[in-house]
């Protein structure tokens, strides 16, 4: 039998969960550790300690439980955006072109639009880089996932769509806070965008092969590259911002 490590689980909810929340969570660990390709129905049928036809029951397709997976991932990423937008979520300006991805999508900018500060973006950051290693397997598998799954390749895509909108909203916020400079936030917008999501997305791929650090200071160390992409937009309150919240590294 295929046994969790369960030092390393990531457990995401302390509440009891259901069958198929247990079907959830247990497929998740398991394809974290040994990927999608290495991990079979009945292997986690086994290590819950119910029948094979019990998880079918809920689940009749491994892909339907990476399905599942992916959709938790995009609400816990939705509510990362919407803490910083600091409002209620509401529906895009613009809606996907699919309509069963309606309920993954959070709003693009608040109507009122919330002070938002350097530290709160860089804890952000940290946050959000956190709840992606809990997916890893998605990173990892990820062209693999696409590929088998159209579904998700087209909420994805549309996904990334409203992402790059609620972050060049989340630019002008941090303008109107005077710590980001104005003409190179828009100068750079797209390209920003671009890369900002390659590293975001793919980051775990670097981590998995060429990563030699301490597994605690693997997440720390890649915000601290998403991180590389902000300061140069940054003015000098926006520095001196960045002085404060890393003095030792400032000096």
């Amino acid at each position: 039998m295929m046994k969790t490590n369960t030092s390393n689980a990531h457990t995401i909810s302390p509440k009891p969960l259901t069958t198929k929340g247990r079907i959830l969570e247990a497929a998740r660990i398991l394809f974290n550790q040994h990927g999608t390709d290495e991990i079979s129905t009945r292997q986690i049928a086994t290590e819950l300690g119910i029948s094979h036809g019990n998880l079918c029951y809920h689940f009749p397709r491994k892909e339907d439980i990476i399905e599942a997976l992916y959709k938790q991932l995009a609400e816990a990423m939705n509510a990362q955006v919407l803490a910083l937008q600091a409002v209620p979520e509401k529906e895009p300006t613009q809606k996907p072109k699919h309509s069963s991805t309606k309920k993954t999508h959070s709003s693009v900018a608040p109507e009122n639009h919330a002070s938002i500060t350097l530290q709160g973006l860089l804890a952000g950051t940290m946050s959000s880089f956190e709840v992606l290693y809990q997916y890893k397997f998605l990173m990892l598998d990820f062209v693999s996932v696409m590929r088998k799954l159209p579904s998700v390749r087209a909420h994805y895509t549309d996904l990334v769509r409203l992402r790059k909108q609620q972050f060049t909203a989340l630019r002008e916020q941090c303008v109107r806070e005077g710590w980001m400079k104005a003409e190179t936030a828009s100068q750079f917008d797209e390209t920003l965008n671009e890369a900002m999501f390659i590293v975001g997305d793919f980051w775990m791929a670097s981590a998995e092969i060429l990563y030699e650090g301490e597994e605690s200071k693997k997440i720390p160390y890649y915000a601290k590259v998403m991180e590389a992409f902000i300061v140069p937009l940054l003015t000098e309150k926006g520095l001196r911002e960045l002085a404060a919240l890393t003095p030792a590294e400032a000096a």
